[in-house]
């Protein structure tokens, strides 16, 4: 086994303008590597700073750390001084739970998991509709309920990002409709309104 190793051709170097490579889902669903350039993972790095006068970031992994995304969430949190926990199992059948119990301060979304927040969100709308409560107070309520029960109650920064979000989605996600919703720069609580 040895000579056969020994025998083969000798790796080619990197290119020296790339940082790593990554494991991506794809937004296809279909598994890829991703060559991150150097200029990429500069600025991945470089939009996190210390918390300063803001909360402490308290942030929850679920993304494996092979995959950019999971990377950059675990790094990011331990960049501003947060802390960042992971979830207790790794199909995510308790990432919501995981999420209530941690009381996160900053939620970063992928597509996947921002849809299942919004299926939620119309599910239990849907099943509290009544004819006496305004459709738009039945929501706010379930946006309540879903800001401080099921997500935890203390979400002061939110995102979504590795994959591109549908319209319908971007919507629901926004600041105006979701808890989810300031992007990492934004400052301020994000609010339901």
């Amino acid at each position: 086994m040895l000579d056969w190793c020994a025998s083969l051709p000798a790796a080619p170097e990197p290119p020296a303008d790339r940082d790593r490579l990554s494991y991506t889902s794809g937004s296809t669903g279909t598994s890829q590597g991703r060559d991150v350039p150097d200029w990429l993972a500069a600025r991945l790095r470089g939009q996190y700073s210390p918390a300063g006068d803001n909360p402490p970031v308290i942030g929850i992994d679920y993304v494996p750390l092979s995959h950019i995304y999971g990377r950059e969430m675990a790094i990011g949190t331990i960049m501003q001084g947060g802390a960042s926990y992971f979830v207790a199992n790794s199909d995510m059948s308790t990432l919501f739970e995981d999420i209530a119990l941690v009381r996160l301060t900053e939620l970063q979304l992928v597509p996947r998991i921002c849809d299942m927040i919004c299926q939620r969100f119309l599910s239990e709308a849907d099943a509290s509709a009544t004819h006496s409560d305004s459709r738009a107070a039945i929501e706010n309520d379930v946006k309540t309920d879903l800001r401080e029960r099921f997500l935890g109650c203390r979400i002061a920064r939110a995102g979504c990002g590795s994959a591109p979000l549908s319209a319908e989605l971007r919507t629901f996600q926004s600041a105006e409709n979701t808890a989810a919703g300031s992007s990492r720069r934004a400052p301020g609580p994000a609010r339901w309104r």
